[in-house]
């Protein structure tokens, strides 16, 4: 499966794509207006003339806009713009979505291998062998073509909020114009103020997907981020249904994350169901009391039932719930009797602002907000440069928001995210800030997964050592409930090493229980000792301190066991003569 991190540098790859395409349709816009306000010098003589005689505002307005539209040479620049505009709106949104889907075709495809190549590290731990991925390029192809459906959507019904409502982008210039036109012949506004706050709102307002029917909409680079990141999360949901199926495992976890939506009913408050077990086929829900009972959870429920995604597919999935429209959970198989709940990090506690407190939920949410409102700063300065107007005044708010927005993050905890920028440069995908930094990432992933398959997980690409604990703590487990011989007996054939060496070696290390710091227990899961008796057990590259450890561990278990030292004593004297450590730290900085 694919971490957070890797789904947001995915989810930003389009989004650039859609902010130039933002951006090109704000200046057009813009540009058109100021040329034909060049128009308003004798609507503004006739305004203040009528202002003169006494005539109200409102009649002013209308009398000036009547004559103003009655003078063909008027009329003929607006229709001319009006159609060369609507041409610039249609030959862009036809660019952008070649493009979108060209980069959109490429992306699912690597979405599918980095997140087959992961969950083969966690069905490895498990002792289960998953190598058919026959199944990969059509589920890619039809993931892929469901996100590019929903692309198209998305920039088939798109416009700007504006003071006369939701606009779309082909009537958007002569709205725009008229707009502008009224606040010059009010006598309150220069002709630099109205280009000034015609960028302003459409800035604002950001190039928006709309539901003309229902009047809602929502920012198209959000909707584009949120739709690639759907179709990478249930690309990857479908992946681990296929091995799930494969290998009849009847259990999966369901992960967990800060900030989980907790809001809505059922299936849509996810907070209520993250970080369980459930039972993905019938077989499993026989023993799902016993295994309950073993990891101290109350009960393990029919997952389908609690987060409206079945594995089998015998249910429609509910896109409110798990693997829904924009859901960050993902599924893990679940070995029973074997896997144990990973240890994860308290959500923040709620925290009060000006008397009322916001969970973690709430701080994103208002985190976003800010976020937003960076964004439209930006697309504001980027339009007032096109037009060639003063941005000093919109830098200065600009730097005065991102410094806000800094001094929030830093003071309620929260992490600051690439969101705030704008990458308004090209309508070329390849060319795009955003684009080089995924395929940056894309490759350090791809090495990482190849570093994994060969055991090398280190401190760069698990900077926060979970992955490693997490893979200890699975193939620790996964000993301890085998049986002991058949381990013993590989090692001996693959190191030449006594039977009774071996067996002492592995009883002490993974079987025996000893009074520890924290009572009667197993010694703790260590990522090093684990690789060192995978490569025993398999008798492939076994290195200089993978011997070491049998002679230390077996020596360690004769003075615990036979002599009656303490751990601490024993560990010392048994480090003195076989040292461990020090050749396990020659290794890894000669690796």
């Amino acid at each position: 499966m694919l971490t957070d991190r890797q789904l947001e540098y995915i989810s930003d790859a389009l989004v650039p794509l859609f902010q130039y395409l933002e951006s090109e349709v704000i200046a057009d816009v813009t540009q058109r207006v100021k040329a034909t306000t060049a128009y308003t010098r004798t609507a503004e003589q006739q305004a203040q003339a009528m202002h003169a005689l006494g005539y109200s505002p409102s009649k002013i307005r209308k009398e000036v806009m009547r004559k103003l539209n009655a003078d063909p040479e008027y009329r003929k620049l607006v229709a001319k713009n009006t159609l060369e505009h609507k041409k610039t709106v249609r030959n862009l949104l036809k660019k952008i979505k070649k493009e979108a889907f060209n980069a959109s075709d490429k992306i699912f495809a690597q979405v599918g291998d980095l997140s087959f190549l992961d969950d083969l590290r966690i069905w490895k731990l498990g002792n289960k062998a998953i190598t058919d991925n026959s199944f990969l390029p059509k589920l890619i192809e039809a993931i892929s073509m469901q996100t590019k459906g929903e692309l198209k959507n998305l920039t088939r019904t798109t416009g700007f909020r504006t003071v006369a409502g939701m606009e779309s982008l082909e009537s958007l210039y002569k709205k725009e114009l008229d707009q502008v036109m009224i606040k010059i012949t009010s006598g309150t506004f220069s002709q630099e103020q109205a280009i000034y706050d015609c960028i302003h709102n459409l800035a604002n307002s950001g190039l928006r997907t709309i539901d003309f029917g229902s009047g809602r909409s929502m920012q198209l680079d959000t909707a584009v981020r949120l739709a690639t990141r759907t179709g990478a999360s249930q690309l990857m949901g479908q992946i681990a249904v296929q091995s799930i199926n494969d290998t009849d495992t009847g259990m999966v976890y369901v992960s967990t994350h800060w900030g989980a939506r907790n809001t809505g009913k059922g299936h849509a408050n996810h907070a209520q169901w993250q970080g369980k077990v459930y039972t993905v086929n019938a077989k499993a829900a026989a023993g799902a009391k016993e295994e309950a009972k073993r990891i101290g959870q109350d009960k393990i429920e029919d997952l389908w039932e609690v987060t409206g995604y079945s594995v089998d597919g015998s249910h429609a999935n509910d896109p409110l719930g798990l693997y829904g429209y924009n859901c960050r959970h993902r599924i893990y198989p679940w070995f029973e009797g074997i896997s144990s709940l990973p240890d994860e990090d308290p959500e923040p506690a709620p925290v009060e602002i000006d008397g009322k407190k916001y969970d973690y939920y709430a701080m994103s949410q208002k985190q976003r907000a800010k976020e937003s409102r960076i964004r439209a700063l930006k697309r504001e300065r980027e339009a007032q440069t096109k037009a060639g107007l003063d941005t000093t005044e919109i830098n200065k708010k600009i730097k005065t928001s991102i410094n806000e927005y800094t001094m929030f993050c830093k003071k309620y905890g929260m992490n600051p995210t690439n969101r705030v920028r704008y990458d308004n440069g090209t309508g070329d995908y390849s060319k795009t800030r955003a684009w080089k930094e995924y395929e940056k990432k894309r490759k350090e992933d791809i090495e990482r997964l190849e570093n994994i398959e060969k055991g090398a997980l280190n401190d760069l690409n698990d900077p926060d050592y979970s992955k490693r604990e997490q893979a200890a703590k699975i193939y620790y487990e996964s000993i301890r409930n085998s049986k002991k011989a058949p381990i013993v007996n590989k090692i001996v054939n693959n190191t030449g090493y006594s039977e009774e060496k071996v067996s002492k070696a592995i009883d002490h290390l993974f079987y025996n229980k000893y009074n520890l710091r924290k009572g009667l227990t197993y010694f703790d899961e260590d990522y090093d000792i684990f690789q060192s008796v995978q490569r025993l057990r398999e008798g492939k590259n076994i290195q200089a301190h993978d011997l070491i450890l049998l002679e230390h561990e077996s020596y360690e278990y004769d003075l615990m066991n036979n002599q009656g030292m303490s751990y601490e004593q024993a560990h010392k004297e048994a480090e003195q003569k076989y040292n461990y450590a020090k050749e396990l730290f020659k290794y890894l900085e000669e690796r």
